[in-house]
């Protein structure tokens, strides 16, 4: 994968454009991914799985845990709620390292299992398509103001902006570079939510923008979820979700939504539930959720 994080670091912006030389010589900015999602996001790795190499401490990555930074070591930093277990971050970090860039960086990863992000859900139920107060759901709203927003996106929101300010409090000028998101099971469930995934998603990128004041929508790479769940009643709107998602990124090399890009996951390893990926499939989500956002970065997002 050419240039891997090269293209980030072009991109990164300290009170308007700044080039690769301004960044790379103010030691007082600090790239931050942003990671987000549901239970895939979470991830069901195995740390016990990994080899000696890939269980190493990730070098110059801190973790944003909650409370504190600490330098992402997968064997001890809380990954998952579940001890003992990861998401895609590990994958995509290796990958990222792989291009010999190893310049400093910020992680700050939140989710929710089995959660949607179209603004009919409250959690588990569906509640008509009509947008309402209160509902457990990573909708952004239409606005700051929008009575509307998901409680869950405030919480991602929260988790954020709290990272993104303890690192302020260190004196450090944090730069959010691109953000992960593996999320769409939920949607997959009711075709109304699938059938508008690629609009909901756009106003994702956009509103986290707004919200956190970024100069520009930021770099932002999906994956394709339920590579193996064809067939399976439970997700019968599942080619509706594909078919959105094809709209966000079909795969060409045109872009149709410059700075967002799709990881396909087709083949990656599953767990029986057909659903959730493997400790082999979280790695290969996450390097290719990896080669998804450089592709983004290069086509225009922040």
């Amino acid at each position: 994968m050419p240039r891997i994080l090269l293209s980030l670091l072009a991109a990164l912006m300290l009170g308007g454009c700044a080039t690769r030389e301004t960044v790379a010589s103010d030691p007082r900015v600090l790239r931050v991914l942003l990671l987000g999602g549901q239970s895939n996001m979470q991830g069901l790795g195995k740390v016990a799985q990994l080899t000696p190499a890939q269980a190493e401490p990730l070098r110059d990555v801190r973790f944003w845990n909650g409370e504190a930074f600490e330098a992402l070591d997968p064997r001890a930093t809380p990954l998952s709620f579940r001890p003992g277990e990861f998401g895609p971050e590990i994958g995509l970090l290796r990958q990222l390292r792989k291009g010999g860039d190893d310049a400093p960086l910020a992680v700050i990863k939140h989710f929710v299992s089995g959660q949607g992000l179209d603004a009919g859900w409250d959690g588990d139920d569906w509640r008509g398509e009509t947008p309402g107060p209160g509902r457990r759901t990573f909708h952004p709203g239409e606005g700051a103001d929008d009575p509307n927003i998901g409680l869950h996106y405030q919480s991602w929101l929260a988790r954020v902006r709290a990272g993104l300010d303890a690192l302020r409090k260190e004196g450090l000028a944090p730069e959010v570079i691109g953000v992960v998101w593996v999320q769409g099971e939920r949607d997959a469930i009711q075709p109304a939510s699938a059938r508008r995934y690629d609009a909901n998603l756009l106003r994702l990128r956009e509103r986290l923008a707004a919200d956190l004041a970024l100069p520009s929508p930021p770099a932002w790479a999906f994956a394709r979820v339920l590579p193996a769940a064809a067939g399976m009643p439970r997700f019968a709107a599942r080619a509706e979700l594909l078919a959105a998602m094809d709209r966000l990124d079909d795969g060409n090399p045109r872009p149709l939504n410059p700075g967002v890009r799709g990881a396909r996951t087709d083949g990656f390893g599953t767990l029986p539930d057909k659903v959730h990926f493997d400790t082999k499939g979280q790695l290969q989500l996450g390097a290719a959720l990896a080669d998804a956002l450089v592709k983004a970065q290069d086509e225009g997002g922040m």
